[in-house]
């Protein structure tokens, strides 16, 4: 079981913290299965009810801009700091960017990928997958060989037709002078 504390507990580490529990036992009359549990912890007494009935939202989602399939650039305004869920299946190589900084992926829900932003205010964040850097070097070097290969084989040609121009000179000066 994993009790994970998203805000609002004095710590001294950054949040999200994780807090492993062993050996939590159910009772009941059939079998049960523990899927989701959630502590909510709040300077105010609140009930329940009012719990999910938050109005003020801690960040929002302005705008979202598709770049390519590994690129995205998310608007953001934030009151406190906040979870980013982003909903593509998790991989710990996407990152999130925002004003220079970079964020690792976590899992969310054990299947999506969270970012802990602790920024606030009006700004951009950059979601990005990491592998495409490598594969945009790559690309580059591949790029420079393929010129670099492709104009050393041209200055050779040119090169040798030279000599050939000799060569083919001096063949029919030799067959000239023979005659």
């Amino acid at each position: 079981m994993q009790l994970q504390i998203w805000h609002g507990h004095n710590t001294d580490k950054s949040l999200p913290n994780k807090i492993w529990l062993d050996n939590i036992k159910t009772y009941s009359f059939t079998n049960s299965y523990l899927d989701f549990l959630y502590i909510y912890n709040s300077k105010e007494n609140n009930r329940l009810e009012d719990i999910f009935n938050q109005n003020d939202l801690s960040a929002k989602i302005i705008g979202i801009t598709k770049v390519n399939p590994t690129k995205y650039i998310i608007k953001i305004k934030a009151n406190e700091p906040f979870m980013l869920a982003f909903t593509e299946s998790y991989d710990s190589l996407w990152r999130a960017y925002e004003n220079g900084y970079e964020h690792h992926s976590m899992p969310l829900y054990s299947v999506i990928n969270g970012f802990w932003i602790n920024n606030t205010g009006e700004y951009e964040i950059t979601l990005r997958y990491k592998t495409q850097d490598f594969l945009e070097i790559g690309f580059i070097v591949t790029m420079i060989t393929l010129i670099f290969c492709i104009s050393f084989l041209f200055i050779s040609w040119k090169k040798e037709s030279k000599y050939i121009k000799k060569i083919k000179n001096k063949i029919i000066k030799s067959k000239q002078m023979k005659k």
